[in-house]
Parts: structure tokens; C-alpha cells; sequence
């Protein structure tokens, strides 16, 4: 493992980074998990939006909902990890074009219950078969018992990681 030197945790004021510590954290495998997100999502989404009108985020919002329907604005936006105003803005335009119900919450006045219309369960079945050929190109030449151990380890990994990082004080 690479270990910053002395030179470069030395407390001056023109104190300078080595370009091997840069590296080294160029290379860092959780940043290197984020770029490869970035880039899967970003293709994905440019490829949705051209044949769909619709991007990933709002692919995840209609799974979501799809998934626990009837559910609440504040119970997707805990289940996407995204923002409540965000996801609240992007509920809107889905509503908005028929692709999401609203209905009254039976039990709080001021809130309401998503179901997905007959148009977005639609939409998801045409955006399935994509979304799917997307993740086989992804995916090509691994076994699904190799991605499914691969997924399984990263998220047992990152679920650690959440929960040791709030409670050292790391987060």
C-alpha cells in the first residue's frame, strides 16, 4: 500500500503533493467505481432520453415506484438516496406527462400516494428491454454467478463502509 512520505505531510505553507500520491488516489478503486458509474449512467441516459424523453433518474423514481406502489414522495425519495426536492421536482414532470398517479393519502391531508399510469407501466416495459441490452454490453463475457458475487461483495462492502464511517466520524 502507498503511504504518503514524509515530504508530503510536511505542515509548511507551500507544502506540495507528489505526483505518486496523486496517482495513487487517481487510482483509488472507489474513485475509479465512481467514474465507471459515471460513465454507465451517462450512457444509459443519453440513450433513454433519445428514445424515451425520460433519463435515468426518472427511470429510478418509475422502478421505485413500480416496486412499492402505492408510495409516498418522501418514502421514493429514502429509497433513491437522492434528494426530497429533487425527487419531488422530478415526480412533477412524470405526473405531469401521465406517467404517474397521484392520490390522496388515506391517513395525512397533506400528503398523497404514487402509482405508475397504464402509460408508465408502458413506458417501463419498452424501457426495460434497452435498460436490460444496456447492462448485458456492460456485463459481456462475465458469468451472471460472477456480476451477481461481484454486486453482492460491493454492496456488503459498502454497507460496512456507510455504517463504520458515521460511527468513527468519518461522514
Amino acid at each position: 500500500m502507498l503511504r504518503p512520505r514524509a515530504s508530503d505531510r510536511r505542515p509548511t505553507e507551500s507544502r506540495r503533493i507528489s505526483r505518486e500520491l496523486l496517482h495513487a488516489l487517481h487510482d483509488v478503486s472507489g474513485m475509479k467505481l465512481v467514474r465507471i458509474a459515471e460513465d454507465v449512467i451517462f450512457s444509459l441516459n443519453e440513450t433513454l432520453k433519445s428514445r424515451f424523453g425520460v433519463g435515468h433518474i426518472q427511470l429510478t423514481v418509475l422502478v421505485i415506484v413500480g416496486l412499492h406502489q402505492p408510495i409516498s414522495l418522501t418514502a421514493v425519495a429514502r429509497q433513491s438516496r437522492m434528494d426530497k426536492a429533487w425527487i419531488s421536482r422530478t415526480i412533477q414532470g412524470l405526473v405531469g406527462r401521465g406517467l404517474l398517479a397521484r392520490t390522496k393519502h388515506p391517513t395525512d391531508r397533506r400528503g398523497s400516494l404514487l402509482s405508475l399510469s397504464p402509460a408508465g407501466e408502458e413506458l417501463l416495459c419498452d424501457m426495460a428491454a434497452v435498460t436490460l441490452h444496456h447492462q448485458e454490453r456492460l456485463l459481456k463475457g462475465l458469468r451472471k454467478r460472477q456480476v451477481k458475487q461481484i454486486l453482492d461483495i460491493l454492496m456488503i462492502r459498502a454497507e460496512e463502509m456507510l455504517r463504520t464511517a458515521s460511527r468513527d466520524g468519518i461522514a
